[in-house]
């Protein structure tokens, strides 16, 4: 797994307009506090190899999310599955927050809290 090219501000302000629409489909999702329904939906999640899952753990992942056009056909406990997916790194995370509580505020509709 290479290193993630960091995200600009607008392709987080993109992503925060995308889960407000509801196209996106994130770990915050996921109601209980349960970790372990996390690679349950991120499929490939529980398929890294020892390697590629310390690789993964030295990005510091902070949100995983996935376009829901790229859900897998059937659900596990009422959530979808996807055979992909994508994070925010913490560095992302910390940006992310703002942007999304700003486009939030201007646009009305499905708000989930994402500030983990």
């Amino acid at each position: 797994m290479s290193p993630p090219v960091p995200k600009t501000d607008v392709e987080l302000e993109k992503l925060a307009r995308d889960i407000i629409a509801g196209l996106v489909f994130t770990d915050r999702h996921i109601a209980d506090t349960n970790t372990d329904n996390i690679p349950l939906v991120f499929v490939p999640l529980s398929m890294l190899s020892p390697m590629q899952l310390e690789s993964l753990r030295e990005a510091k992942p902070a949100m995983f999310y996935e376009y829901l056009n790229r859900a897998l056909p059937r659900v596990v406990n009422g959530l979808p599955r996807f055979a992909s997916f994508k994070y925010l790194t913490k560095d992302e995370a910390e940006r992310f927050g703002p942007i999304y509580e700003r486009v939030r505020s201007e646009t009305p509709g499905r708000n989930i809290d994402v500030k983990g």
